[in-house]
């Protein structure tokens, strides 16, 4: 029986699949890209994933792109990107314009194109009641705020080498740099929680049950 990881962008998941990946073909894990849903992985089989607060995860998609995902990668701006990143050269910036009667028409295309901000945790598993009805297939919910313990206990319930570590090194796991990583005002925070509405209902859902749901 195959453990499917599924890699929802911005999650801590570049970290996971670097330590996965020595281990995996011995362990029978199978690592998806970014394209993969849990609708993709059939009833019965096992799988893990890792999700992140919706606010926090919107500011770090945003500065990944603003970046061209250096220094990891680089992976230049659409056409539409470079559109928005002209109008909003922060995360806060575009936040705040959401609700902006001036601003809010650039900010929703801003919102609608830029990489990772443009795609949501319901993208992956639609609403709780449908990851409800995968609970037994689900082996273990890790969360990037509380990650190494997470994984940490990935590694025990697979049964996986104990040398099978998070990477350390910023670069390799894909972190945003420190200078990447601004707080947003209490509005913009209000007008991103109301954008990923149903993102954050189902990330608070999930919270609440843990890191390991049982099966």
């Amino acid at each position: 029986m195959p453990y499917h990881f599924l890699h929802i962008s911005k999650t801590g998941g570049t970290a996971m699949m670097d330590a996965l990946r020595p281990v995996a073909q011995a362990h029978n894990i199978v690592l998806h890209p970014h394209t993969v849903r849990l609708r993709d992985i059939p009833v019965g089989e096992k799988v893990f994933f890792a999700l992140r607060d919706p606010i926090s995860r919107f500011v770090s998609g945003f500065h990944s792109r603003l970046r061209k995902e250096q220094p990891r990668h680089y992976v230049e701006w659409t056409p539409a990107e470079q559109v928005a990143f002209r109008e909003f050269s922060t995360a806060n910036e575009l936040a705040e314009a959401l609700s902006s009667p001036t601003d809010r028409v650039r900010a929703s295309y801003a919102m609608q194109h830029i990489g990772h901000v443009q795609t949501r945790l319901t993208d992956w598993f639609v609403d709780a009641k449908s990851v409800e009805a995968r609970r037994r297939d689900i082996v273990l919910i890790a969360f990037q705020e509380t990650l190494d313990e997470d994984f940490a206990e990935l590694v025990s319930l697979l049964g996986l080498p104990e040398e099978t570590v998070l990477p350390t090194d910023e670069a390799l796991a894909h972190k945003s740099p420190k200078g990447f990583r601004p707080i947003l005002s209490e509005k913009g925070r209000e007008n991103i929680a109301a954008w990923y509405e149903a993102d954050v209902r189902l990330y608070d859902h999930l919270w609440r049950q843990g890191p390991a749901p049982g099966n």
